[in-house]
């Protein structure tokens, strides 16, 4: 199935945006100046870039309960039923400036990726980045605080990847966005102008017609 790119995305935003500009009369152009109009077409349509809070990392250790179904358990052991197993777990959150568009982009693919884990493993809000680390849970092997410290660096700096990539298109996108946008309008007030004159050769002709059915007369 075809996941969209953040690069797909923009270009159905410059396909929107280049239907309203073509809606927009001399009027519209003269009541606001063109850098105006291309803030506001940035603000509606343009993805912001994901920032991290400065200390905005915090962990926080969770002992809990998971009933382990018969189903689940080895072989020998399945025939003593449902085992309740007392597990370890960390929560991590990364902090993030908020960024109401964060679903968006966390929707779309970045132009480059890594095949050795998915985005999806991490959930991702408005404002923070949430993900866990199992430590005790049945089944698993036994983790010194060494191994649990490394393996939670490791899934923080995949999280910063994911960011970083993820930056690099929307910065790319915005700056060709913001080109598009410039191009469009220009087109856009080139097209009116031209219609002017059109509009004045077709209302000029059209007078002369009238006015020789009037001399007829």
């Amino acid at each position: 199935m075809y996941k969209y790119s953040i690069n797909d995305h923009y270009r159905e935003i410059i396909k929107q945006i280049g239907g309203e500009i073509l809606r927009m009369s001399e009027n519209d152009f003269k009541d606001k100046k063109d850098e105006e109009t291309i803030q506001n077409f940035l603000k509606r349509y343009a993805f912001n870039k994901i920032e991290i809070k400065e200390d905005g990392i915090s962990t926080n250790v969770i002992d809990y309960v998971r009933r382990v179904p018969a189903s689940e358990r080895e072989e020998f052991y399945s025939q003593s039923g449902d085992l309740d197993f007392v597990c370890k777990r960390v929560d991590i959150s990364i902090l993030i400036k908020p960024n109401p568009k964060i679903s968006e982009i966390t929707s779309l693919l970045s132009s480059t990726r890594s095949m050795s884990y998915s985005e999806d493993e991490f959930s991702w809000t408005n404002d923070k980045i949430d993900f866990s680390v199992p430590v005790k849970d049945y089944g698993l092997s036994s983790k010194n605080d060494d191994e649990i410290a490394k393996e939670i660096e490791n899934r923080i700096e995949i999280v910063k990847e994911i960011i970083q990539r993820k930056n690099k298109d929307i910065e790319i996108e915005n700056e060709n966005l913001i080109k598009e946008i410039v191009r469009l309008i220009n087109l856009r007030k080139k097209e009116i102008e031209e219609n002017k004159e059109k509009n004045k050769n077709l209302s000029e002709r059209l007078n002369k017609v009238i006015n020789k059915e009037d001399v007829k007369e």
